[in-house]
């Protein structure tokens, strides 16, 4: 919202039907910052919540340091708030979350995907779980809150890998058909191990989609797991 004196006003709607974790006690408003669009510098939004009657975002002046910051979040109530977002003099941003609030997060998550048993402290977490992840390339956030799961990580960054590769060794037989016949005798021909697989490879081709890392990445989580399934059935490795 920007108002006749040049000011852009930044406001984050809390209501329970937008939460992810986070529990409101009611559904509101709240500035967390303005800046002069002229000028493009930020100003304090305390004093503008002030002068108009908003609510501002809290303020947290005893955390001064990185350590002090981490420290903190890590005493959070997930169910209140979900972290700290610095702020320097150019409005320059980054997110502090707690890991309690990432643990819920990544559990609600994946196990409303259909991914579970989700048991990020325990011994069964579902290998699946950590596909899906490394899928939808978020393993590095992962691993940065739950750092105890590399090793598996790796583990299924590699197996997905070699799904990767596989596929793609398929489709580079097909990718330049142009003709839909020869197209559909070509698949055929190459004795996929699933019967998913040959709709993908056309589908892949219909999209122009060069490689099926791209191609996986995008399509619902139901497609891919019959093609992570036939492939882990197949293929598959002890687990360390």
């Amino acid at each position: 919202m920007c108002d006749v004196c040049g000011r852009c006003y930044m406001f984050e709607l809390v209501a329970d039907d937008f939460r992810r974790i986070v529990r409101y006690e009611a559904p509101r408003i709240v500035l967390h910052g303005v800046r002069d669009i002229t000028t493009l510098l930020e100003e304090d939004p305390g004093v503008y919540a002030s002068q108009n009657g908003w609510e501002c975002a809290r303020e947290f002046p005893h955390l001064t340091t990185h350590e002090e910051i981490l420290s903190a979040t890590k005493g959070l109530n997930p169910w209140q708030q979900a972290g700290f977002v610095v702020r320097d003099a150019l409005g320059n941003r980054i997110k502090y979350l707690s890991p309690q609030y990432m643990a819920f997060f990544f559990a609600m998550g994946w196990q409303n995907k259909g991914f579970g048993p989700l048991n990020l402290g325990g011994e069964n977490f579902d290998f699946d779980c950590l596909v899906e992840v490394h899928r939808f390339g978020a393993e590095h956030t992962f691993l940065h809150f739950f750092p105890k799961w590399a090793e598996l990580m790796a583990q299924a960054a590699g197996e997905y890998a070699e799904l990767v590769a596989r596929f793609d060794a398929y489709y580079a037989q097909v990718r330049e058909v142009t003709e839909q016949r020869e197209l559909a005798q070509r698949v055929k021909a190459l004795a996929l191990p699933n019967k998913a697989w040959p709709a993908l490879i056309f589908e892949m081709k219909k999209e122009d989609v060069r490689t099926a890392r791209t191609f996986f990445a995008f399509i619902p989580r139901s497609r891919f797991l019959k093609v992570w399934k036939s492939h882990r059935d197949l293929f598959r490795k002890p687990r360390t």
